[in-house]
Parts: structure tokens; sequence; C-alpha cells
């Protein structure tokens, strides 16, 4: 039966690797209105990964995706800047607490972390002050940290190179078509099955499958196709900025700080993100740079002296996907055989990928999930009001 993969991010190369990887030996046509595949959101994310998540769907696909970077190159033969830096959250008294309470069930999953007590914080990242006078913690609303979690196995990498390797791969094993700069008006559908694609330029193509990984864009791809899905794009920006190298942060892991502003290294620069809290829904992707000026630097400035130097070199807006619930949707559409969703990952596709597209091509090539169980993030969850609520989210 031939299918269509919408979307050429890095879970939709994952999805086209792993059911080549399965044995699916029909034609794999994957559509991409981009010029090149990893293009979109997967080229303009942090490239962390971790597997500290508070629910149990997240922590198995975080924790198999982590296993599978660390052995990418082994596997496949192809270098995708994989690092196994680590992530460093620093944490409240309160937030520790909540830690100490997961430790016991990441112990199951095989997540390897740890709670450190403050007075460690600045062995990890040096000059970083677990408090601050009363003065400064009155003025931006902080507390002094109690301590943090190491996640020792989280890393950073190459999205894009890892998207390009997966495509490269499934390519070699043959049955694959990558038509890039080509868009998807919308998916046809008739007598409760997919019967094809039709184009934006009006050209209509028959196909008996069509997986829906196509990110923010999503939406509206499906609305247009007459299919619900509660999914709404949410600007998020990332600055590179000046790394003065008097701070010593050649070796630092992901850190996350007040208020969940995030760094980590790159290229000797320092990346810089931050959710800004009141973001409206909306495909803009307008940078703002007085962001970081007004709500980002202050807190790093104050827990780490020097960095107040850290001017903006460069900075962009993506768009995450986001879910009522913040997880991802994943399966088959109810009353529509043949419509798969893999989408919506609320900002954590990166992080998932290598095992949520393993898992997808498992429930299309045999029917069934065999490595993880997906069903609780069916789109079914949220009629039923089964939502799974994920607190861990930066």
């Amino acid at each position: 039966m031939s299918i269509a993969i919408v979307g050429a991010g890095i879970i939709g190369a994952s999805v086209t690797y792993h059911l080549k990887k399965t044995g699916y030996n029909d034609e794999i046509d994957v559509y991409e209105k981009l010029d090149a595949p990893g293009e979109a959101s997967t080229s303009l994310c942090a490239g962390g990964a971790r597997n500290l998540w508070s629910t149990s769907v997240n922590l198995a696909l975080a924790t198999e995706s982590l296993r599978r970077f660390a052995s990418f190159k082994e596997e496949t033969g192809r270098t995708i800047g994989y690092e196994n830096i680590g992530y460093l959250f620093c944490l409240y008294e309160e937030e520790y607490k909540q830690i100490e309470g997961f430790l016991p069930e990441w112990k199951k999953y095989g997540v390897n972390a740890e709670l450190i007590p403050a007075e460690r914080i600045s062995d990890f990242v040096p000059k970083l002050i677990p408090d601050v006078d009363d003065e400064v913690k009155e003025l931006l609303n902080i507390k002094p940290f109690r301590g943090a979690l190491w996640g020792k196995d989280c890393c950073a990498l190459n999205p894009t190179s890892c998207t390009t390797a997966m495509f490269d791969c499934a390519k070699e094993m043959g049955g694959i078509e990558l038509h890039l700069g080509t868009e998807v008006e919308k998916i046809i559908i008739g007598g409760g099955k997919v019967k094809g694609l039709e184009m934006k330029n009006g050209e209509k193509i028959n196909c008996d499958r069509c997986v829906v990984a196509a990110g923010t864009w999503s939406g509206v791809l499906l609305e247009k196709s007459g299919v619900d899905i509660p999914i709404v794009p949410i600007k998020r920006m990332l600055f590179t900025v000046y790394l003065p190298p008097e701070l010593g942060f050649e070796h630092i892991p992901m850190t996350i700080i007040d208020r969940g502003v995030y760094f980590r290294v790159e290229a000797g620069n320092l990346l810089v993100g931050r959710a800004k809290e009141d973001q409206e829904p909306g495909f803009d992707t307008t940078v703002e740079n007085k962001y970081y000026v007004d709500e980002m630097n202050p807190y790093m400035q104050v827990r780490i002296p020097g960095t107040e130097y850290c001017r903006i070199l460069s900075s962009w807006g993506g768009l995450y996907a986001v879910t009522p619930d913040n997880n991802a949707i994943i399966g088959e559409y109810p009353g529509i055989d043949g419509l798969y969703l893999i989408t919506g990952f609320s900002g954590h596709g990166v992080m998932e990928a290598p095992a949520a597209g393993r898992a997808l091509a498992e429930l299309i090539t045999e029917g069934e999930y065999k490595t993880i169980d997906l069903s609780p993030l069916s789109i079914k969850r949220f009629k039923e009001g089964k939502l799974i609520k994920e607190t861990i989210v930066i």
C-alpha cells in the first residue's frame, strides 16, 4: 500500500527511516514545502535532549531516544554533533522536594540522574551563586536554590544533521522519494479512508495512507482536510550571545536557572532561551531582542557575575506545535483509515524523535506498538478527558 509522509523535519525523517528498518517495502513519498529537510522548526531549536520528565510516556520515549542518539554513529556510520553534556536544573526548595518524589520512578526507566546540594552547583557552572541578597530576590521574585538536578545522560546534538542522516539511510535502503519544495494543500478523505493528497498547485496524488508530521502546520493542513486537531503555534525565541572567556564555561551542561532561563555553550558562544509566558498563539516569528535584555539576562546577571557582558550576537524565532497538555499526538485518527498523526510535540520533538518514529512505524506495519505503547498519546484523550499533564516543561 502506498504511503505519503507530510513533513521532512526530524519527526518525518524518523518515521521514514524506521518504516524502512521495519521492512516496509512499498514506495514512501515524503512531501516538504521547504527546499531542504529539517529546515523549519527542526533547524531552529536549541538542540538539547533530556529524559527528565514527570510522565511515564515521556520518560519512555526520551530515555530510549537518548540511547539511540548516543549510539547513532555506531548504528548508521553518521555523525550528528552528539555531545553528552548533561542537563542541570537549578531548583528551589519546593521543586527539589518534587524531584525527590520522581527519582524512584526514574530509576525504573534507567534514568541516570541525581540531586546535588546547592554548594556543588558551581562545580558544574563556575561562579553560579545559589543565593542572592533579599532586595534582589524581591525585585526579581526569585528564591535561593536548594540544589540542582543533574541529568547525566542528557545531551546536545545537531537536529538538522540527524534529520539528513536518517533520510540518507532510508534512501540507501531504497523505495524513498523526497519531494522538496512541494506543499500539500489538503488530504483527500472519502468514505472514512485516506484517498490521496491535493497539492498547492492543484495536482492530485493517490495514496492509501498518510502520516502527518508537519509540526506547527499540521493543524492548518488537517483543518483544510476537514479534520479537527487541537494544535496551536507558539513562538519561542533563541539568542546567541557573547561568552566572556573569564567565565570558564567551556564544558558546562545545559543549565536551567530562574524563570526557565536556559543556556548552553555552542560554537564558543552562549545559546540562551526562555519561554515567554504570555505569548499569544500565531505564526509570527519576529524576534524581540528586548525580551533577552529585560526578561532573560537580568536573571543571568544576579546568578553569574560577568554575564552582564553577554551581548546579543544573533537571534531568531521559531515555533512550538502546542497541544492542550503539552504532549504529542501520535497514532491513527479515529474513524479515518490510513490517517496517522505524529505531531504536536510542544517543544520536545527532537528529544523523542527516534523512539516516537519507530513506534509509529510499528503501528503502521504491524498494527500495534511493539517497543513503547503510545496509545495514551492518541488524539482520543482530549475527548475522553484523559490528558497527560507534563509538569517539567521549559
